[in-house]
């Protein structure tokens, strides 16, 4: 048996470090072996070794070995690491050599979905299918493009033909309860919503010595944990205390450490933990166990049980009148005070739709309906604003804070807050406080697909992007709107 295949030999059985070195001795007694190289680069992906699969990859491609599935293998490791032109070409060369290559088609169109070429991504989608028409992955990527393209009764009939070819796909099963959820199916949508625990990441959710809370259960100790980004944590703990009445017993929440300090004043909690970095469970005693995100599907809600007593998290007072002070000194008096965030956590998966850039709130402070306060947290935040001229209205508060009860307490002293859909505009809409939510054209499930009103949060207001992309149009209907509110606003202090 020769070193290449004693490579592939450990290679199939997982041994990564022993196949890494035989292939590498092949390489350095055959400069030519250039199979041997693609292999190499292959276990590189396998272990996310993105730029070493790069290089090797490269070094085959040099040398002559221009093969559909290289070529394919190149594109994946060069979009993983964010060079998106070059993978581009790569996914159309490789079809381009073998134009039945419908793995590479599917590279390829969720590479254009990702940059916003849904026209480009349907085509190439279109192409695959009649390949392979059954394909679950394909049928459900092609839903995620009619999703994004807002044609969401085409994307439901994909996302079930995908999951019901294929109902080990827990993606197209989630993929169906996203727009379940969306168009107010609660009852469906929050049943395959559970499918979101069988993903990749998920494992730590599912139950393990403690049992999963079960229905009927009474007079027990729960352990609600935690999931997903901060904002749906802070949406999702009102179900505290309707769990806590539903079962007669005692509800302890685990959630990110972020939000441990403010989550203690959260109705329903006897208790908060901080969830710990490797996700394993908090030492509290407890009978049972159950995800955060699944206490709606637990309780039975619907569109028209939405509990929604805010405020349901409290700010401490001294805090609060500490942030009045603060704000009054570099306020105006009578004018009003409006709080923005442009932009969401970038780790977000729907980030590119939700979020903007600092540049299309500017409009904002070039009016005089108040004086304006950042939200916005970061390095980046602080940059984008330092780079931008006219932003002499503009007060800068996040720099040194470091808990979110002070963003609490700061927001409970502002007259509005204007948020693109993040955990700013979730934080505002717990408190009560005035909140103006600007949603992408595809928006998340929660807020549904119509009206201005959510009855999630009273106090919030939905603006809705008419076409994809339209933050120009959506901050000029904001701008129209705040003209009002400023108007009022005058005639109260006269």
């Amino acid at each position: 048996m020769t070193l290449a295949q004693l490579g592939r030999t450990a290679a199939k059985v997982g041994d990564y470090e022993r196949a890494e070195g035989y292939y590498k001795k092949t390489l350095a007694i055959n400069h030519s072996a250039f199979e041997t190289a693609l292999d190499l680069g292959n276990l590189y992906t396998r272990q996310r070794r993105h730029k070493e699969a790069i290089v090797i990859y490269r070094y085959a491609l040099a040398g002559g070995l221009e093969r559909p599935d290289l070529l394919n293998n190149l594109g994946c490791a060069l979009k993983e690491e964010d060079l998106p032109g070059e993978a581009e070409a790569h996914f159309r060369r490789a079809i381009l050599l073998w134009p039945q290559f419908v793995e590479a088609m599917n590279n390829l169109g969720v590479l254009l979905r990702e940059q916003g070429r849904l026209d480009e991504a349907l085509s190439v989608y279109e192409r695959a299918l009649a390949l392979r028409p059954d394909a679950p992955v394909i049928i459900d990527n092609l839903g995620s493009v009619c999703m994004e393209r807002g044609d969401y009764g085409k994307a439901e009939a994909h996302f079930r033909r995908a999951f019901s070819l294929d109902p080990s796909f827990h993606q197209a099963g989630f993929d169906l309860a996203y727009v379940l959820l969306l168009n107010g199916n609660y009852r469906d949508g929050f049943e395959k919503y559970e499918l979101r625990l069988e993903r990749e990441g998920a494992a730590y959710l599912r139950p393990g010595t403690v049992p999963r809370l079960a229905p009927g259960r009474k007079g027990v100790m729960v352990l609600v944990r935690a999931e997903q980004g901060l904002g749906d944590t802070i949406h999702f703990a009102r179900f505290l205390a309707p769990l806590k009445e539903k079962i007669s017993g005692k509800v302890v929440l685990e959630c990110q450490p972020q939000l441990f300090d403010l989550l203690r004043t959260a109705d329903g909690a006897d208790g908060v933990v901080p969830q710990r970095a490797d996700h394993t469970p908090a030492n509290v005693e407890r009978d049972a166990e159950i995800p955060l995100l699944s206490l709606p599907y637990f309780l039975g809600l619907t569109p028209d049980t939405i509990p929604a007593p805010v405020p349901y998290i409290h700010v401490d007072g001294d805090i609060t009148a500490r942030w009045g002070e603060r704000l009054r000194a570099e306020g105006r008096p009578g004018y009003l005070k409006i709080g923005i965030a442009w932009a969401g956590n970038p780790k977000n998966t729907g980030d590119r739709g939700r979020s903007t850039g600092f540049q299309q709130f500017l409009p904002l402070l070039g009016t005089d309906s108040g004086d304006f306060y950042s939200l916005q947290y970061g390095k980046d935040a602080l940059a984008e604003i330092g780079n931008t001229s006219g932003t002499a209205r503009l007060h800068i508060m996040t720099e040194g804070i470091k808990a979110f009860t002070e963003t609490a307490a700061l927001i409970k002293n502002l007259d509005l807050v204007i948020t693109v859909d993040s955990v700013i505009g979730h934080l505002a809409g717990a408190l009560g406080a005035p909140v103006w939510n600007l949603l992408p054209f595809v928006p998340d499930w929660r807020w549904g697909l119509k009206g201005e009103n959510t009855p999630w949060y009273p106090s919030m207001r939905l603006f809705r992007q008419r076409s994809p992309g339209g933050w120009h149009e959506t901050i000029d209907r904001v701008l129209r709107e705040l003209a009002g509110r400023a108007s009022e606003n005058a005639v109260k202090a006269c």
